[in-house]
């Protein structure tokens, strides 16, 4: 094998490899909203968990098995309908702290109007991998599009992850 083969097999491998990651997510979501679904069942039905969740835990089954962002009000309500009890009087307090706690641990992410969502790998970090993109590349494709009459510069990776964040 020359080469040339050697570099084919490689963007096979690291294509494949993305899109496997993408279906874990899919199915990591898919399993997240049948523990939700069959928790809430349970509940209705009056059966007790063999196996008792956290409180944390729960709020994370119901945030991974949401697509968009989520207000705390609703991630009570449906932590509530999978069975959790609450020891304290002011259930949203304790979701709204274990959402800031999840935030800050890198796990969520909150936008402007304070709703979160399951932190999932962005498709562009995924094609980034895939095509090689790396700061070296990124820094070079700039400097040439900065070079062509008409083009606005390419703010930098470190600027986009800033606003990627707000």
């Amino acid at each position: 094998m020359g080469e040339d083969d050697y570099k084919k097999a490689l963007e096979a491998a690291e294509k494949e490899l993305a899109d496997l990651e993408v279906k874990a997510e899919v199915v990591t979501q898919r399993r997240a909203q049948l523990q939700q679904t069959i928790g809430a069942l349970k509940t209705l039905m009056n059966i007790s968990e063999q196996e008792e969740r956290t409180i944390t835990d729960t709020i994370r089954i119901v945030l991974k098995a949401t697509n968009d962002y989520i207000v705390p009000a609703d991630v009570l309500k449906q932590v509530l309908a999978m069975g959790v009890q609450f020891s304290s009087k002011n259930a949203i307090a304790s979701v709204v702290t274990i959402l800031g706690r999840l935030h800050k641990d890198g796990e969520l992410q909150r936008d402007m109007l304070g709703r979160y969502r399951w932190n999932r790998p962005s498709a562009n970090a995924l094609a980034d991998r895939v095509y090689g993109v790396t700061p070296a590349t990124e820094e070079k494709a700039r400097e040439a599009m900065a070079r062509k009459p008409g083009h606005a510069p390419i703010p930098p990776a470190s600027m986009r992850k800033r606003f990627e964040k707000i």
